[in-house]
């Protein structure tokens, strides 16, 4: 006995065949479109090409393709995460390179899968543009009372051994012509000096491993400027500051031992395994951590704009300039109305 089926069910079941060749075409289609390049471009300094054309952040390279490296850097991602940078001179065969790439993890390329990825969408914008983009304000930072506004919360947590501070004068409190230079204070909680640091700059990374602070495990950030005539603007107890707190030994392990599968073993530092760092340390709110490295980064890639605008664009959204801290200040009087 066979089934004959009626009009109306033949007609549902063609649909029904319609439909899952459709599916799998489709599904097929992206497939094939998802592994159809080796490497992205993710940074590219000097006139780089490739098949005569420049080649540019976002740009895709496949197996068959020649790329020409006449520029001082070529930053490229593999399909599945891993980095390469070239720095050397010369014509590469695209499947040549695969054999350069180092062993990854999985959480490595969690993150330079958000560096590819930022830098794809930016394709090297300015900072304004990257900025509305990728603004995530957190509120980290503080108002402080004294005249300048240092961008730190008002009580932080730090991995490494660089300690990175930066600050800006408020409006309407100082004159910055009528500023010599600053001097930056790290005191114990009884306000007893342990260091101290002069700078003509808003920005300044101390070393924690100095004989006065290494022995520390929290230091209260100070900063006071000084005017043309060497005389102090304030006193260091009219000043709030901020607690930096040293990592504790065994959160600071854990930290180290994510970093390990990150990092390859033995490899050197390059601009994207920093900007992965970078990423890594954002997610944690080790943001001093987070400026050490992108600092390293724009070092390494000979200050690359694509990297650099990345850089800013951390700073902004984590409220860490002076612009973004307005910013915020602003939003917040708003919706305190």
């Amino acid at each position: 006995m066979y089934f004959i089926p009626n009009t109306q069910t033949f007609v549902k079941m063609t649909k029904l065949k319609i439909f899952a060749v459709f599916a799998l075409s489709l599904l097929m289609a992206v497939t094939v479109s998802a592994q159809s390049y080796t490497f992205k471009v993710v940074g590219s300094k000097g006139s780089n090409t490739v098949g005569g054309q420049a080649v540019k952040i976002g740009t895709q390279l496949s197996d068959d393709q020649l790329v020409e490296v006449t520029g001082d850097y070529l930053g490229l991602v593999y399909k599945d995460g891993r980095p390469l940078e070239l720095r050397t001179k010369g014509s590469y065969k695209v499947k040549d390179l695969v054999a350069k790439l180092g062993k990854s993890s999985s959480l490595a390329n969690k993150y330079i899968s958000l560096v590819a990825d930022e830098l794809s969408q930016d394709n090297g914008a300015t900072a304004s543009k990257s900025r509305s983009q990728h603004m995530k304000k957190t509120g980290s930072v503080t108002r402080s009372l004294g005249s300048v506004q240092v961008l730190l919360p008002t009580r932080s947590t730090v991995y490494g051994q660089k300690v990175a501070i930066k600050w800006f004068l408020k409006e309407g409190k100082i004159k910055s012509d009528d500023v010599k230079e600053y001097v930056v204070y790290l005191t114990d909680l009884a306000d007893q000096v342990l260091y101290s640091q002069s700078t003509k700059t808003e920005s300044i990374v101390i070393d924690a491993k100095n004989e006065k602070l290494k022995d520390q495990k929290m230091f209260i950030v100070k900063i006071v400027p000084v005017r043309q005539d060497g005389s102090k603007f304030e006193e260091l107890a009219a000043i709030d500051g901020n607690v930096i707190e040293k990592m504790e030994l065994e959160e600071g392990k854990a930290i180290n031992d994510e970093l390990a599968t990150i990092n390859e073993p033995g490899a050197e530092a390059s601009a994207l395994s920093k900007l992965i760092e970078a990423r890594f340390f954002e997610e944690r709110e080790l943001f001093s951590d987070a400026i050490c490295a992108y600092e390293k980064v724009l070092e390494l890639s000979g200050g690359l704009e694509a990297y650099n605008e990345m850089y800013k664009s951390f700073l902004y959204r984590n409220g860490m300039t002076k612009e973004a801290f307005a910013d915020a200040s602003e939003g917040t009087n708003k919706g305190n109305k």
